[in-house]
């Protein structure tokens, strides 16, 4: 325990200078005006001249041991070396402590002390232990004030400032600044050449005014390299051109106003970069210009009142995804465009943005799997990936709700191994655009999506392995696909949609046609009926009588009536490979005689060319082949026009046929003319009935 000190005659000269100055609230200043001797790491070797003993500053701020209590104003000393141990623990500091540029050689001690306020600026010490300490004013350890074993201050609270720009803080056994629920009325700063080597813990505290950290360094390899979860900022923080070498925590953390982490550097080896779960903030969130994270960030659960901004943020994640917003709510736009990367993936599960989402010019690449993996994200507005958009890996969308326009004019979507888009269940209020440059390589999947209006002209799906564009059970206003290219599979499989457009152009070789539903059709006007009956053909699973039944109905609405019996015509006919040989050979009768019951007219033609060549081969066969069974004058004249007529009209009787008996060829020729008559009858009552019609 250090020696008590009783009168000035036991003080050195430096220690008078200091005894007399705090009287009257003056600094006592020991530099000698040299830059390197003043340096306080060179403080061991100081003369004897600038030493001062830590139990004369301890009593002077105290007044223990002394006779009478010294009046004073202020200690005020810089540039000294302080011998000895500042024990203040406890202690009640009447005036205000300044140790600035000094050297001491042991720790100081403020646990549960109280003081008015306290500037270390500039001075090297080996530890600052300060639990529970309460200041009026400012903490000040700042300009080049350094320690080697750590500052303590958990549970203290600081009436004014706590500053720590351009301090230096390291510990290799434990934190280098430990401030758990610490408590600080006005600003804290750890900004411009401010540098912790080991964990800076903030876990719970309360930073009254704005944190700034801006230029801070922040280095913990091993683990955090600032922990502040749970702290509340009732200000802004600033972080802007900060390094981290560790893992960043500000899980749960309320902000007031903006997190700014503009033009920062996070690298961690844990895999977590930045982790802001449940983060709270008021205002905006900014991750960007120059942003860089090694490791994963993430919003999980996070609750940003203003915008997401991470425009030119470099985002890097070799071991999992290197945004992660699952479940975070964002209340304005969140911002992944111009110049933005993220390698490893970006997850807006069940995140809900209350502004638009543009990721105009961004590039997410995660060729193992998900891109961007957002199965039921909200966006109130706006959702943009155009304008040099890439994503390398699968964009999943699955259940999202786009309330204004999904645009991906000049996107570019590329995932060997999959799906490009998969967007099962997708809501776009407004219109969707993969139009102009926009370009897919694997599937682009809108499985049961909602979209007033989609446009794909200009756009390039290529998945020459499976389906390039999956539009199964989408609805939509409008569907518009005139790609520049379609390589791969087209699904519309029980898609319903009020006006489709597309081009033959770009027809896949294969569709998916089962079950699509559309109000009317509309292509260039090159396209006619024999065209789009080829589009029908191309359908993966064959024959399919709904497809047929849908395009005539579109041709029927637009007043081609023409157009919609020879589509009615066509599914007959590739009705027919279904069919055994019996039926076959009914189908190909109908379709010649009758077109399926849309051409009766043509057993007409049938029936005419018949009777003629009956009449000419008749005419000629008579007398030789055909003899009277009747004698005069029951026996009618025999006019080969009516006895042919006879045999085409078996339910007419004209007592022709009745009265002549054929002979030789004649017999197999009125066989053949009977059978012709019972077909043609036969398809003509099954034409006029309409039982072709429904089939």
């Amino acid at each position: 325990m250090a020696a008590t000190i009783t009168s000035e005659k036991e003080l050195s000269q430096a220690e008078l200078r200091v005894w007399q100055a705090a009287q009257s609230g003056e600094r006592v200043d020991f530099q000698v005006g040299d830059k390197e001797i003043d340096l306080p790491k060179n403080g061991l070797a100081w003369s004897t001249a600038r030493t001062v003993r830590a139990a004369l500053l301890g009593q002077i701020l105290t007044g223990a041991g002394l006779a009478t209590r010294i009046p004073i104003r202020a200690v005020s000393v810089r540039g000294a070396r302080i011998t000895g141990k500042l024990d203040l623990d406890a202690a009640d500091l009447p005036c205000p402590l300044t140790l600035a540029d000094c050297y001491l050689d042991e720790a100081i001690a403020l646990n549960q002390a109280s003081a008015v306020e306290i500037s270390l600026s500039g001075s090297v010490l080996p530890a600052l232990y300060a639990q529970q300490l309460a200041t009026r004013g400012d903490l000040e350890l700042s300009d080049g004030f350094s320690v080697d074993g750590g500052v303590d201050l958990l549970g203290a609270h600081i009436g004014g400032q706590l500053i720590g720009t351009a301090g230096r803080f390291s510990n290799a056994d434990g934190p280098a600044i430990s401030a758990d629920s610490l408590t600080v009325d006005q600003d804290m700063y750890c900004d411009d050449a401010f540098v912790a080597t080991g964990e800076v813990q903030l876990v719970g505290a309360h930073i009254k005014g704005q944190l700034q950290c801006k230029g801070g360094q922040f280095n913990n390899p091993a683990g955090a390299a600032l922990n502040a979860d749970q702290m509340t900022v009732d200000g802004g923080m600033f972080c802007d051109e900060f390094v981290a070498n560790g893992e960043v925590r500000l899980v749960g953390a309320q902000i007031g106003n903006v997190l700014s982490c503009t033009g920062s550097r996070i690298t961690s080896s844990s895999g977590l970069a930045l982790s802001l779960d449940r983060l709270n903030a008021t205002g905006h969130v900014f991750l960007d210009e120059r942003f860089t994270a090694s490791g994963e960030v993430r919003l999980i659960g996070a609750h940003v009142k203003g915008q997401l901004i991470c425009s030119g943020g470099q985002f890097t994640n070799s071991h999992g995804p290197a945004l992660s917003g699952d479940g975070a709510t964002i209340g304005e736009d969140v911002f992944c465009d111009n110049g933005f990367r993220a390698r490893g993936g970006v997850g807006l599960l069940g995140a809900h943005i209350g502004g638009q989402l543009n990721c105009s010019g961004g590039r997410f690449s995660n060729p193992r799997g998900h891109a961007i993996d957002a199965d039921g994200l909200t966006v109130d507005q706006d959702m943009y990936c155009d304008m040099g958009f890439i994503a390398t890996g699968a964009v999943q969308l699955v259940g999202a709700h786009i309330g204004g326009q999904f645009n991906c004019s000049g996107g570019r979507f590329i995932n060997s191994r999959g799906s490009a888009i998969e967007a099962a269940g997708l809501t776009v209020l407004q219109e969707m655009f993969c139009d102009q440059g926009f370009v897919a390589h694997g599937e682009l999947g809108l499985v049961r999506a909602h979209i007033t209006q989609l446009d794909c002209g200009g756009g390039q799906f290529v998945n020459p392995k499976g389906s390039a564009l999956d539009l199964e059970a989408i609805e939509a206003d409008e569907l518009l696909i005139r790609p520049l290219k379609l390589s791969g599979v087209l699904d519309l499989t029980d898609a319903r949609v009020h006006l489709y457009k597309d081009d033959f152009k770009t027809w896949p070789e294969t569709l998916r046609l089962k079950g699509f539903t559309y109000d009317s059709i509309e292509s260039p006007d090159s396209v006619n009926v024999t065209d789009r009956l080829v589009w029908v053909t191309r359908n993966d699973s064959g024959y399919v009588p709904q497809i047929y039944d849908q395009l005539a109905a579109a041709y029927r609405r637009a007043g081609l009536d023409a157009d919609a019996q020879r589509v009615a015509i066509a599914k007959q006919r590739r009705r027919r490979a279904k069919l055994n040989l019996p039926g076959k050979v009914w189908n190909v009768v109908l379709e010649w005689v009758v077109g399926y019951g849309y051409r009766t007219w043509q057993a007409g033609i049938w029936l005419v060319g018949l009777l003629v060549i009956g009449t000419v081969v008749f005419g000629a066969l008579y007398p030789a082949h055909l003899s009277p069974l009747h004698k005069a004058p029951e026996q009618p004249e025999f006019q080969p026009i009516l006895y042919t007529l006879d045999l085409l009209l078996p339910v007419i009787n004209l007592h022709q046929r009745d009265a002549w008996t054929a002979h030789d060829i004649s017999q197999w020729l009125v066989l053949a003319f009977s059978l012709a008559g019972w077909i043609l009858t036969t398809a003509i009552v099954v034409s006029l009935s309409g039982i072709l019609k429904r089939e």
